[in-house]
């Protein structure tokens, strides 16, 4: 889902709850919660939903037109389908709610630590890209027409500026097509899909941070979906669709697969799992205590916390990064078109 339609759909599914709760029926729950819908392709579904409801189609039918058309996740399909057969729609409404706020608060916790550096570079890039195309151009012609010695830093910018303005298309061409084929090998081939999704929790600092992020959004997924009364398999097989990562998709089979065995979870998650720290106390815990879906809800708070540590110190030390990365170019760029000028008084004198 996308971040705007997330928010309105976080809102609109709110509203149909509150008017379920009032005595609405579900019919009119839904369609009178439109009117508080200001975004019309979103209405326009739910439109398209609500009318397909009244024309007798069965809602499972229905929720996976929207989920192929990515106006809801497989976590949201799979709570309302559970409120719908367990007759408690307007909580399981309710959690999808809060659901997405989370959701939305975590994404714009994410975007919001990175704002600051991507302006910093953006900046400095424009400053150069003036410099060198707009600046040093104007300039140029007179040091030829004097021919005046150039500083090498010069000579190299100079050299560089008409590579770029001879072979730039060429070279982004050249780039486009490489990164066109690479995607295409990544899409066709799951196994290289695979070790790529395992190698990438491997990378120094930034692995760690997208791993905490999926387990946060699972253990989310899983908890809201436990505490909406749904089988812990079932849970389980949400997951697995919920999940990018392939690498976790196999543990979360290779534990569905214990538990329909019959072992209990806890069992179920082998030390060889790449889930086997992360889940295994709180699996113990929660089957001891018979709260199964507050263990992994506490698991997603304590992930979130952990994840926003991570990005508070990725953030402090890519800040300065950024600084010091823009400042080098502003000035070596800058010394480049300043040097001759000095040069040039003092060959004129």
């Amino acid at each position: 889902m996308k971040k705007q339609n997330s928010l309105i759909i976080q809102k609109y599914f709110k509203y149909v709850s509150l008017y379920l709760s009032s005595g609405h029926s579900i019919d009119d729950s839904f369609r009178i919660a439109l009117k508080k819908i200001k975004d019309r392709r979103v209405c326009r579904h739910f439109t398209d939903f609500v009318e397909s409801l009244r024309e007798g189609k069965s809602i499972d039918d229905v929720l996976e037109a929207l989920l192929k058309q990515g106006i809801i996740d497989s976590t949201v399909y799979a709570l309302i389908l559970v409120g719908h057969k367990s007759a408690n729609l307007p909580l399981s409404l309710m959690e999808i709610s809060k659901y997405l706020e989370k959701n939305n608060s975590f994404k714009k916790s994410l975007v919001g630590s990175m704002i600051y550096p991507a302006v910093v570079i953006v900046s400095a890039s424009l400053s150069v890209l003036y410099i060198v195309y707009i600046v040093l151009p104007k300039i140029l012609p007179i040091f030829k027409s004097l021919k005046a010695p150039l500083p090498k830093t010069t000579e190299y910018l100079l050299h560089f500026t008409s590579l770029l303005s001879k072979y730039g298309l060429i070279y982004f061409v050249a780039v486009i097509f490489v990164m066109a084929i690479v995607l295409v090998i990544y899409m066709y081939n799951e196994n290289l899909r695979k070790t790529l999704h395992f190698y990438v929790y491997l990378i120094p600092v930034l692995g760690k941070v997208i791993f905490l992020c999926d387990m946060r959004n699972l253990s989310l997924c899983l908890g809201t979906l436990l505490k909406s009364n749904m089988s812990i398999v079932d849970s389980f097989e949400v997951g697995i669709s919920f999940t990018k990562n392939l690498h976790i998709k196999g543990a979360l089979l290779d534990i569905k697969a214990g538990i329909s065995s019959g072992q209990n979870l806890s069992s179920a998650i082998t030390e060889k799992h790449l889930l086997a720290n992360e889940f295994k106390d709180f699996a113990t815990l929660g089957e001891a205590t018979g709260t199964m879906a507050e263990s992994f809800l506490d698991l997603s708070n304590i992930s979130m916390y952990e994840y926003e540590d991570e990005v508070n110190k990725i953030s402090k030390l890519v800040e300065p990064i950024a600084l010091l990365i823009s400042a080098g170019l502003v000035l070596t760029v800058a010394l480049s078109v300043i040097s001759p000028m000095y040069m040039l008084v003092n060959y004129v004198n």
